[in-house]
């Protein structure tokens, strides 16, 4: 089966990320470049060769992507503010880690949201089930694993429901039009648990230089699915 092919586009995506990365001060960047891995994805690969212990790079936490960066935001603050006006029961679908999913669809549309580039550069499919075709899911009906995507898929489906919508309306000049919907949200769902694979709190994967990090959080660091945890510092 062929390949299919990079597009310029997905190259000018992993160009700005690693621009990103480098502008906020991530160090070895200038010896990795993203290309396809020829098994129809992305990875990183080195320019040169890498001895054993040596550091690869480093990236500043400053770039990585937390529930605490997404509540200290204009748009988590706003977002918390909102969910306060609405009734208890709908307001108590607001969870960090819906909060995180927000932030994430949100800055995957708005060129002027701090982690874009970042964001800009996942898979526009997530890979996780729930963010499957219909007729894919409906191909697990009757199995342990559908029914745990339909309780996902439910879940968000609620959220959108219950809770975005409820929230859009004070949300006006800090949102894009479009990026707050059920598929959004499924694909936030879904790419953070990609970045988070092992779901470790943030401590569990970077060595925090503050003191806001909390055993229930999670982090989605950019470069993580290409290399060892160890990368980010």
């Amino acid at each position: 089966m062929s390949k299919r092919p990079r597009s310029s586009d997905e190259v000018s995506v992993n160009t700005s990320l690693l621009s990103w990365l480098e502008s906020s001060g991530a160090q070895g960047i200038d010896g990795l470049h993203i290309a396809a891995d020829g098994d129809g994805g992305i990875g990183a690969f080195a320019r040169h060769a890498i001895q054993q212990g040596q550091l690869i790079a480093a990236i500043p936490q400053r770039c990585v992507l937390s529930v605490h960066a997404a509540e200290e935001s204009a748009l988590g603050r706003a977002v918390r503010a909102a969910a306060k006006r609405l009734d208890s029961a709908h307001a108590a679908l607001l969870t960090d880690e819906v909060l995180l999913w927000i932030y994430m669809a949100v800055g995957r549309m708005d060129p002027a949201h701090p982690w874009h580039a970042y964001l800009a550069s996942l898979p526009s499919q997530s890979p996780d089930p729930a963010c499957w075709p219909a007729a894919l899911r409906d191909e697990l009906n009757g199995t342990p694993v559908g029914a745990s995507v339909r309780a996902a898929v439910d879940a968000v489906h609620a959220v959108h429901s219950g809770l975005v919508r409820g929230l859009s309306p004070e949300l006006r000049g800090l949102v894009p039009e479009g990026s707050l919907n059920s598929e959004s949200l499924l694909w936030a769902r879904g790419a953070a648990a990609t970045a988070c694979p092992t779901r470790r709190p943030v401590h569990g994967l970077i060595r925090p230089r503050t003191a806001h990090a909390s055993p229930r959080r999670y982090a989605a660091q950019p470069l993580l699915p290409c290399a060892p945890p160890r990368l980010i510092r």
